[in-house]
């Protein structure tokens, strides 16, 4: 795997150089938008095989229907988000922030945010999409050779509650074990839009995995500016704060790279340490 992972990393920063910037089409609000958007923005993408030399040959898992009759719960208020599993506030004296990415990877942004985190030392977390992953596995595989941790952020990108057990239990498992063959130990879970439930929570109980939510939403899939998402991200700044931003190709943009390099920059002016989210 370590063979591998170099590899794939050389191969990572050869896409990134000659990398075309992309702005993805207008997200919704993540609270509040219909499961269809997620097989919207799924729909637009190119389908990319990997090559033999950049990365391992994975099969995808068989992922059953997911819908359910059962009605859309209310949405979350965002000043209700906070993380479930465990998180340092400090470590040998210097504050702890942790940077997080949902949705990716995708080919216009993750080798990007990865020569980001390069530059200034840091780790972070990228909760994937399995369909991605499944896609783009060279890029999981970068993520994790950098010492970032890689986490579930299911397979088609639900809304989590209003699906059956089994059907929530589909979803993880199916993108879990795929991560496990990039290398990943994928015992960590965001649910989709930040919406979560008893039910889910029995199911990653069950499954042995922690649900990780946020303390601060850049809310960077709005394609804004920059600076708004830094405003964001700075607002929210303190020890043990977990921020996310976005790294797929609908959600996020030119601005959340832009963003994740000022902010950084910041942090460490500050004397914060980014760390990757126990994985």
């Amino acid at each position: 795997m370590r063979t591998s992972a170099i590899v794939a990393a050389a191969g990572v920063l050869a896409i990134s150089a000659g990398l075309l910037t992309a702005a993805g089409s207008a997200r919704n609000d993540p609270l509040r938008t219909s499961a269809s958007a997620s097989s919207q923005n799924n729909a637009s993408l190119p389908l990319t095989t990997p090559s033999a030399s950049s990365a391992p040959t994975v099969v995808a898992p068989t992922v059953v229907a997911t819908s359910t009759a059962a009605a859309a719960p209310a949405p979350i208020p965002a000043t209700t988000i906070q993380p479930v599993g465990s998180t340092k506030r400090m470590l040998s004296g210097h504050p702890v922030v942790y940077i997080t990415f949902d949705d990716g990877p995708s080919m216009t942004h993750t080798p990007l945010i990865l020569e980001v985190l390069a530059r200034h030392h840091a780790h972070a977390t990228f909760f994937v999409e399995g369909r991605f992953a499944h896609r783009y596995p060279q890029l999981v595989v970068a993520e994790l050779a950098a010492g970032n941790s890689v986490g579930n952020h299911t397979w088609t990108h639900p809304h989590l509650p209003t699906l059956s057990e089994a059907a929530i239990r589909n979803e993880l498992t199916s993108t879990r074990h795929l991560l496990r063959t990039l290398g990943a130990n994928g015992q960590c879970v965001r649910p989709p839009f930040g919406e979560t439930s008893a039910m889910v929570h029995r199911v990653e109980s069950s499954m042995g995995i922690r649900e990780y939510l946020w303390t601060t939403e850049t809310k960077d899939w709005m394609h804004t500016t920059a600076a708004r998402d830094l405003q964001r991200a700075d607002a929210g700044l303190k020890p043990g704060a977990i921020i996310v931003f976005h790294d797929g190709r609908a959600s996020g943009s030119p601005q959340s790279v832009a963003a994740v390099e000022q902010f950084l920059t910041r942090a460490e002016s500050l004397g914060y340490i980014a760390l990757p989210l126990p994985c």
